[in-house]
């Protein structure tokens, strides 16, 4: 009784952390603007994507405690990358809502956040945080999206979106006309998210 609450305690972690993900990803400036890290907004979408990172760290291991056996060795990597990769977003997030809009509102002119985080700029240091979301949560969920196509007690769909989302969203960062990409990706990825989520809580 208590393995299945925790289950499903888990299955409720990643549909709010998925619904978290989804307003973060509607709704984040676009960092390619220079007044993004001044905009009410900023904040806002960092703080929701803290307590993402934070539901989602418990999301993920409800469903590899479920169904870890058939994930294999592909799917414990995936398992172990996006657990680190939340736990160290979550830092991450709290510098990013709190001490970015700090230093960019005494930037002057107002700098982008590419230019704020690379050499030379006023924050070089957010660039190695900012670097974990790639090096460990992007290739966690996307190890986790193809472990989930192979297992046939979850559904397919919810793996092809965690991995085409999770993509999708690190691709339309690169540029400011393709940023929709980046908030479409972060939709369809917080849809794959709900569904294991759901699956979770009728376990």
């Amino acid at each position: 009784m208590a393995y299945l609450n925790l289950i499903h305690v888990s299955g409720v972690a990643l549909l709010m952390g998925a619904a978290l993900w989804i307003f973060a990803s509607v709704f984040h400036p676009n960092n390619h603007n220079p007044n993004a890290l001044v905009d009410p907004a900023w904040a806002r979408t960092q703080i929701a994507l803290l307590f993402f990172y934070a539901l989602s760290g418990l999301g993920v291991t409800g469903l590899y405690l479920r169904l870890g056996e058939q994930f294999g060795l592909l799917g414990l990597i995936g398992f172990v990358l996006a657990l680190l990769g939340s736990a160290f977003n979550v830092a991450t997030s709290v510098d990013f809502a709190y001490v970015l809009p700090m230093v960019a509102k005494q930037t002057t002119p107002p700098k982008a956040l590419n230019d704020m985080m690379k050499p030379g700029g006023p924050i070089p240091w957010a660039l190695p945080l900012s670097g974990t979301y790639v090096l460990f949560f992007v290739p966690g969920y996307i190890l986790l999206g193809i472990a989930t196509l192979t297992t046939v007690a979850l559904p397919s769909l919810a793996g092809w979106l965690l991995i085409i989302g999770i993509v999708a969203s690190v691709v339309g960062v690169f540029g400011s006309a393709i940023f929709i990409i980046r908030r479409i990706g972060g939709v369809v990825f917080g849809i794959g998210l709900a569904w294991l989520g759901i699956v979770l809580l009728l376990a």
